[in-house]
């Protein structure tokens, strides 16, 4: 089976590494791949020609089962729920429906979620997104509430993110992201989340 990893080529890991793909085992992408891999606009391609031809309608249906609504934040129209709509005008109308996210940001930075941001703050990010033209916008989805510890003593609501790592077909695990509803915002590491176990039977 081919699979896909992301790597540096570092030490004996490295030289493994290396000679697996070498048998065709792995691919290896490194260096300028790596940026064009992780931007979170090959999400707004993807989520763009989701129902076209290139597509079968197996992979169509998975698509729509796990990518949310993406779009590049551009100046023009979107097809949004059946019609087409002008973007800027859709983003300024429904805020809490939406999250920006720049898209070579990580570590939080660069995210704006509509439901969260005073509208001072989200017509500001709108700007920079229309004026810098590599954001996207996402859909907002929301996380099914898990109770997790929360301090020294007692549980609460928490928001989480799954990750999970999958090589072609071969599931190889999952890391979670997670934080206190109360604390709002993205989920993030840098920010106010914490990693989460997974014990899997």
């Amino acid at each position: 089976m081919n699979v896909t990893s992301i790597v540096g080529l570092t030490g004996n890991k490295g030289q493994a590494n290396y000679a697996a793909s070498k048998a065709g085992l792995i691919g290896l992408y490194n260096g300028p791949m790596d940026a064009i891999l992780s931007d979170k606009r090959n999400l707004a391609l993807l989520s763009r020609h989701a129902s076209t031809a290139g597509y079968s309608p197996e992979e169509q249906a998975f698509i729509a089962a796990h990518v949310p609504w993406t779009r590049l934040v551009a100046p023009g129209e979107i097809d949004w729920e059946g019609r087409m709509q002008p973007l800027a005008e859709l983003l300024a109308a429904e805020p809490a429906r939406f999250v920006l996210k720049k898209g070579a940001g990580y570590g939080g930075a660069g995210v704006v979620l509509g439901t969260f941001a005073s509208p001072e703050r989200w017509r500001d990010a709108l700007a920079t997104a229309l004026r810098e033209g590599d954001w996207v916008v996402q859909e907002t989805l929301e996380s099914l509430p898990y109770l997790y510890q929360s301090g020294d003593y007692g549980c609460s609501i928490h928001d989480v993110i799954w990750g999970p790592f999958v090589f072609g077909q071969r599931y190889g695990g999952v890391v979670l992201r997670m934080q206190p509803a109360a604390a709002g915002g993205p989920v993030n590491l840098t920010l106010h989340a914490t990693e989460g176990i997974v014990l899997e039977v």
